[in-house]
């Protein structure tokens, strides 16, 4: 019978543990002063545990030396580990019991961290079952103990705590013994002993120590060929907030707990033929990801990719891009170097922060501005010296935020680096973000006092029948009787702008778009009575996929954090999806409502094969309804997608570069802007961004026909 409990006692064996354990056992277990355990008296092994009637995991009969028929790694199971005395003149250090330790499946594997001392010891104890059989190894459950009692004498570390675990069980009390060695000793077994809160006993394993590290990742690094990626950075070449060391990207998470180690896969991209000054897309980056990151898998892993490129088409602004929210996420990012790449000790201090903190939103970490909009929510932390902070957004500035910063996570990022459950940290686990921050966000996010002098506010132009892609017109208004300061990027991809969005059945969300940004932002003065403004499709979420497929009304709100640090809030704008009413409609609503086609909306069209079901909806779209108004949208965004060269990067690491047609942008825009519905439903801003994009392209035959 299977056990689908890995802190209970076997099905089978239960009927041994239906004792209690009494006061001095507990008491025997949590102030032992030998090298015991709850599993192994003074000269027992493994047999005379399971002679007991206990189910003991990680310890068989080969731990005696019997061996059997087939012995492979499964076979080189858990010894205690006997320090023989070594007399020495002195008193010798003993070694730290911090770390990660794991048991031989058999069939339930246990990955254990215990985090009680070391570098910024969290006092914490967490692992990860998994179940073994045959030749599969599938993912259980997680664990986590905060604030364990931890008895520690010149001989035990014993740890005691009550567990959070992701499987529902009654064996929640856990008790974790570990022999102290020094350091001329190897590494002690630990013990882990699990219980019911009466003490009942259950589950047993036997673990041996397999690093000093909690987890352990491959990093695959790929650079294009104009980019010098980044090495390591002195922290002490700038005056900062910590001691001075060399930092690498692998150090920077291994003071963090987190082994980075290389894929031994290093690409230099050749990108002489797509011109020397490009710049490269989202669409572009999407499609290099899909292609080039050879250790990828659509499943969760340890494994990421990190891409070093010279620009963005967005500008110098844009310094790194966590781009990678398709299927299972976070396993792709990328950093910029068109505007920090002088070789220069503040350059290369930045380096360091771009691909540390871009790595970091792989890991599933949020901006310090911006932990209200996890799942669970946390406060905001917008003085944290954090790799997570934006410096510029740090209480008094950049120049204080460097001179404080000591190049390491915070504490409570450091505990989700080491110990968060497994699917909400590893790559390809959980979407970024996870969830909606609270049940009814919307009822409390009104501001009780605004003293800024800046107004918010969010538009949806149009009202129309479902596939009908949503764009909003994000504006900031200075209205106060001087001037005011905003920042100039009001894009929810850099992170200045959130968008809650309350469905039809009730159901809130925090808006993720499918790339992230990592921005300088740039400032704008405001006079009084002006305002800046902003488009932006909000039809795809980065973590729930499409967000208006369902008809009915929704609600927006809209949070913009300025210089200050204020965050103003704006009204309710409602959204009222309606149902197809004719045959048409319905179709329509078919042929628009996929992933590939928000896809290719967010990234203003792209030619990628990746997104070619999207693409081929669209044209279908042109040919069969180009009277309605959807029609306005697709065809706009196809004039966008001729109107850019393409970029690829094939499996052989050359570059294709599929070049853009102008005459195809002239007459996709055209036709588009000549619905007759256009205007009305994609309201002045975007539609005024679609003939601006028109107007560039004629503008630039005619000098070519020149």
């Amino acid at each position: 019978m299977i056990n689908i409990d890995p802190s209970s006692p076997a099905v089978d064996d239960i009927a041994g543990y239906d004792q209690e354990l009494s006061i001095e056992d507990i008491s025997a277990i949590e102030e032992s002063n030998q090298m015991t355990s709850p599993l192994l008296s003074p000269g027992e092994g493994a047999g005379a545990i399971q002679a007991g009637g206990g189910d003991v995991h990680g310890v068989s009969e080969e731990s005696q030396g019997v061996a059997g028929e087939g012995q492979g790694a499964d076979a080189a199971v858990a010894k205690p580990v006997k320090g023989a005395p070594i007399p020495l003149p002195l008193p010798v250090r003993s070694r730290r019991v911090s770390g990660c330790y794991s048991n031989c499946p058999k069939p339930w594997k246990l990955e254990l961290r215990v985090d009680v001392d070391g570098r910024r010891p969290l006092r914490m104890v967490s692992g990860d079952y998994f179940y073994k059989s045959g030749s599969t190894t599938s993912y259980f459950g997680s664990f986590k103990v905060k604030a364990p009692t931890i008895k520690i004498s010149n001989n035990t570390v014993v740890i005691t705590g009550i567990a959070e675990t992701t499987w529902n069980t009654s064996y929640r009390k856990i008790v974790v013994q570990i022999p102290r060695h020094n350091i001329y000793q190897p590494a002690a077994n630990a013990y882990v002993q699990w219980l019911t809160l009466n003490n009942k006993k259950g589950a047993q394993y036997v673990c041996t120590y397999d690093s000093a590290y909690f987890r352990k990742v491959e990093l695959e690094q790929d650079h294009e060929e104009s980019v010098t990626p980044f090495v390591s950075y002195n922290t002490g070449a700038l005056p900062s907030g910590g001691s001075a060391r060399t930092l690498t990207v692998a150090k920077a998470y291994g003071e963090a707990g987190v082994e980075v180690i290389s894929s031994g896969v290093t690409n230099q991209v050749p990108t002489s033929a797509a011109g020397a000054n490009h710049q490269w897309s989202n669409a572009e980056l999407h499609d290099a990801m899909e292609a080039n990151f050879s250790l990828w898998q659509d499943v969760p892993h340890w494994k990421v990719w990190l891409f070093h490129a010279r620009a963005h088409e967005y500008g110098t602004g844009l310094l790194g891009i966590m781009y990678d929210q398709k299927d299972k996420q976070r396993q792709g990012c990328a950093s910029f170097y068109q505007n920090i790449s002088s070789g220069s000790a503040a350059d290369q201090r930045t380096q360091v922060y771009v691909n540390v903190h871009e790595l970091g939103h792989c890991f599933n970490l949020f901006h310090s501005f911006h932990k209200t909009y996890m799942d669970p929510p946390l406060p905001n932390r917008p003085d944290s010296l954090s790799w997570m902070n934006y410096p510029q957004n740090y209480p008094g500035g950049a120049a204080t935020f460097w001179s404080n910063f000591d190049f390491q996570f915070d504490t409570l990022e450091v505990t989700h680096l080491r110990h968060a459950y497994r699917n909400d940290v590893i790559f390809g686990g959980n979407p970024f973000g996870k969830g909606a921050a609270a049940e009814d966000h919307l009822d409390f996010m009104g501001t009780l006092t605004d003293d800024s002098g800046l107004s918010v506010s969010v538009e949806a132009h149009h009202a129309d029948s479902l596939g009908t892609p949503v764009y909003v017109t994000v504006k900031v208004e200075n209205t106060s009787s001087g001037p005011k300061a905003v920042f100039k990027d009001l894009d929810p991809a850099s992170g200045l702008v959130q968008i809650l969005i309350r469905k039809p059945d009730g159901a809130v969300l925090t808006y993720k778009p499918p790339m992230c940004n990592l921005i300088v932002p740039e400032s704008k003065i405001l006079k009084p009575g002006e305002a800046l403004k902003a488009n932006a499709f909000i039809g795809l979420d980065g973590e729930d996929g499409l967000i208006f497929e369902t008809p009915g009304m929704y609600q927006l709100v809209a949070t913009y954090y300025a210089e200050d640090g204020s965050a103003i809030v704006s009204p309710v704008q409602r959204v009222n999806i309606k149902a197809p009413r004719t045959e048409a409609e319905d179709n329509l609503a078919d042929l628009m409502l996929g992933h590939e086609q928000g896809m290719q909306f967010f990234l203003e069209g792209s030619p990628s094969s990746f997104l070619k079901k999207g693409d081929d909806a669209f044209q279908q779209v042109l040919e069969e309804y180009p009277e309605h108004p959807i029609a306005a949208f697709v065809g706009s965004v196809e004039g966008l997608k001729s109107s850019r060269d393409f970029v690829q990067i094939d499996l052989d690491h050359k570059v294709k570069v599929k070049r853009k047609d102008q005459k195809a942008t002239a007459d996709y825009l055209s036709r588009a802007l000549k619905n007759k519905g256009a205007q009305n439903k994609m309201g002045p801003e975007l539609f005024g961004h679609f003939q601006d994009a028109l107007s560039d392209v004629k503008g630039k035959g005619k000098k070519e026909d020149a």
